[in-house]
């Protein structure tokens, strides 16, 4: 065990067997405990998918640019759009439904599961309102939690079509398509 017995090489190996833990128990080597306190966790895209979140956006109507004052455009008005000036999604957490347990004393939130990673790929595309926009990982290796949801919410800012009582967070769609992993997130009322 000398030969592997170096923080660095452990935590590789444990990264690769993507567990902090060997068969769901703890290492009793220092050296496997300390690699795999610095193992990043993960979450699957199912119990992403689980995740209780809720979208918060602010937007207003803006007439189009081309708009002509002295134009007729009947009953109709002229031309707007809608534009979204900042779109969140904070606050959520994994909903553990035991029974025996308080639900508030025992929910990952947050700060719990925004740094988890979620999907190990270096680029995804999000699908919106016209097509799929790519987004890349910040580290250029996978997305958190909290990476997912900012794409996601960046996404929806950029192309959220009109106001919408359909915020709240039920999952995403995952599929390749054209050689990319294509994300379609799902939103309820």
């Amino acid at each position: 065990m000398a030969v592997l017995d170096s923080l660095d090489v452990m935590t590789q190996v444990l990264d690769w067997l993507e567990a902090p833990t060997v068969f769901g128990a703890r290492a009793t080597s220092s050296t496997f405990r300390a690699a795999g306190d610095k193992v990043p966790g993960r979450l699957s895209m199912k119990t992403f998918d689980s995740i209780s979140a809720s979208m918060f956006y602010r937007g207003h109507w803006e007439r189009d640019e081309g708009y002509d004052s002295d134009a007729s455009y009947g009953s109709m008005g002229p031309p707007v759009y809608w534009v979204v000036d900042e779109c969140s999604i904070d606050g959520y957490d994994y909903p553990v439904y035991d029974q025996n347990i308080n639900p508030k004393d025992n929910n990952p939130q947050e700060d719990d599961l925004k740094h988890l990673i979620a999907l190990v790929e270096p680029e995804i595309m999000i699908s919106g309102w016209y097509g799929a926009t790519p987004f890349a990982a910040p580290n250029g290796k996978w997305f958190t939690v909290g990476d997912l949801f900012d794409a996601i919410a960046k996404n929806e800012k950029d192309t959220r079509e009109g106001p919408s009582d359909h915020t709240f967070f039920e999952g995403v769609s995952v599929r390749r398509h054209d050689g990319h992993v294509l994300l379609s997130p799902m939103w309820g009322s």
